[in-house]
């Protein structure tokens, strides 16, 4: 059955859009609130996907596999759990989305902008972080997913943020940019407790990660937005303050949040073997 015939069963677009939430409901962390207005912007892609058949534009931002632990600086030999659920949220909300009948694309980009301790790191590290580009590139080959970096499908983000991140005092971001003071506020908490806990990092260098990514995110929605006519960023990093970021100062920027469940992702070798039989 083909997309329109779907769509004109007879079941109507309000039967579509439901069966497409009830899926994503299913699909979603519970710890994620979407608020009304981002719902709205949600529901104005959808409508647009199915009654004028312009695809919903699905985008998964992938980090670098960073090293966890106090103290640790640097990228993983090999891609984490993270990298390898969101690809395969992905492809399966990729493919859910058209099953129901409606039009979408996807693509997965690397995030080599504002990276993390930038300024710290060694030619090894940015060796390592040149391979995690490479592993990440393998993987999209095995699910059959477009992939490319930030800096080359936006290269207005990298002049603008690049690849050591801009850091703007708080008072700077909110008057530079359309950035809500209470969500700024939860990023800059949840910055501080992510890092000072789990890394060892002073409150100072938490609060300067958590203002460089605000700047970051921020830019980011707006590009995003206009070189895309349907977006919905499929979200892996799960830092859920810094998602609102993308829904501008009042939550209404046109932009879809998708924030799935962490189900168990393959490791390297499973996903190299799965792609060596492909090629066979």
């Amino acid at each position: 059955m083909t997309s329109e015939e779907k769509i004109n069963r007879g079941s109507g677009v309000e039967n579509i859009i439901q069966d497409y939430w009830s899926n994503l409901i299913k699909d979603e962390s519970k710890e994620f609130i979407r608020t009304e207005q981002a719902k709205k912007s949600f529901y104005s892609i959808l409508y647009d996907a199915i009654l004028n058949k312009n695809p919903i534009n699905y985008i998964s931002i992938l980090c670098p596999s960073y090293k966890k632990g106090e103290n640790e600086i640097g990228f993983k030999k090999e891609p984490g759990q993270t990298t390898y659920v969101a690809f395969n949220n992905l492809k399966r909300i990729y493919e859910n989305t058209i099953n129901l009948g409606i039009n979408a694309t996807m693509i997965a980009l690397f995030y080599d902008i504002a990276v993390e301790n930038a300024h710290k790191l060694s030619p090894q590290d940015w060796q390592d972080f040149e391979q995690n580009i490479i592993q990440d590139k393998i993987i999209s080959k095995v699910h059959n997913i477009p992939y490319n970096l930030v800096s080359k499908i936006f290269p207005s983000l990298y002049k603008d943020v690049g690849r050591n991140g801009v850091v703007f005092t708080k008072e700077e971001l909110l008057q530079k940019f359309p950035i809500n003071k209470d969500v700024l506020e939860n990023v800059i908490m949840e910055s501080k407790e992510f890092y000072t806990t789990l890394f060892g990092w002073t409150i100072e260098e938490a609060e300067k990660r958590a203002l460089c990514m605000a700047c970051a995110y921020t830019i980011e929605s707006g590009i995003i937005r206009k070189h895309f006519k349907n977006p919905v960023v499929i979200y892996s990093a799960y830092s859920y303050n810094r998602m609102a970021l993308y829904n501008g100062k009042d939550g209404s920027a046109r932009i879809g949040i998708i924030c799935p469940k962490r189900p168990i992702g393959n490791s390297l070798s499973a996903t190299i073997s799965i792609w060596k039989t492909n090629k066979k």
